[in-house]
């Protein structure tokens, strides 16, 4: 897996930064994270949105969030660079992209967009799986 960068973006390398992720009610069962909640959307071209936890808490993260997408989110959940980086997968700050959309402060994604749908699910399972074991870090 080659590593793309568009205009604007850069790879998070700080081992200690954590990446937070809203995900839905419909996408936890009492304290699991499904790995449904790490599928891109068919219109995010394999990016999957998250805040950067060196530009947000758990809290402001949330509140983000709710501004664009009201009562969407159950909660923020997170893991660490490092984590991703055994995962085998790019976390990608682009809050400098230029885009038509409105991102929220310290926008950052996982990086599907080069590979396999099998290596994705190996991937989105295993994130589900860390981000489960920190728990919940912010609640509606």
């Amino acid at each position: 897996m080659s590593l793309r960068l568009e205009e604007g973006e850069f790879l998070l390398e700080d081992q200690d930064e954590w990446w937070y992720r809203q995900v839905r009610e419909a996408h936890v069962d009492g304290h699991e994270v499904s790995f449904r909640a790490f599928i891109p959307n068919s219109g995010d071209n394999g990016e999957v949105s998250g805040a950067r936890g060196t530009k947000r808490e758990p809290d402001e993260a949330f509140d983000d969030y709710e501004d664009l997408r009201p009562g969407w989110s159950a909660g923020t959940w997170g893991l660490t660079v490092a984590e991703l980086t055994s995962a085998y997968i790019w976390c990608i700050d682009d809050s400098a992209r230029k885009t038509d959309l409105p991102k929220p402060v310290g926008h950052a994604y996982l990086d599907f967009r080069d590979v396999s749908k099998a290596f994705e699910r190996v991937v989105r399972i295993g994130v589900a799986a860390m981000v489960s074991s920190h728990g919940c870090l912010h609640r509606r």
